[in-house]
């Protein structure tokens, strides 16, 4: 993947969790920015770019090689048990759950 669209995914995953935060704190909701945010990152979601942020974020991080990442997977159950539970559909689930839709 070239280095502009890792870093654009990298990107997209970090303002998505943002914008979740944001939208779960009743003074923020009337923000501007939350707005701003939310409209960018729904143009995103409709190209397919956002759920591909999402996607390999996720990935990204069962695959890493942090020893707390390791003992947190260990103690939910391990490696295969959230591999097999983020099908495609759920993480969808997540990215429209996190625009508040």
């Amino acid at each position: 993947m070239k280095k502009n669209k890792k870093q654009l995914h990298e990107a997209l995953a970090v303002l998505l969790t943002k914008l979740s935060s944001a939208m779960d704190n009743p003074l923020l909701m009337d923000n501007y920015v939350v707005k701003a945010l939310r409209t960018v990152l729904l143009e995103y979601k409709e190209s397919g770019e956002l759920y591909d942020a999402y996607k390999e974020q996720i990935q990204s991080t069962m695959e890493s090689d942090n020893p707390w990442i390791g003992m947190l997977m260990k103690s939910i159950g391990g490696d295969a048990s959230v591999k097999e539970s983020m099908t495609d559909e759920a993480i969808k689930g997540m990215v429209n759950s996190m625009l508040g839709e």
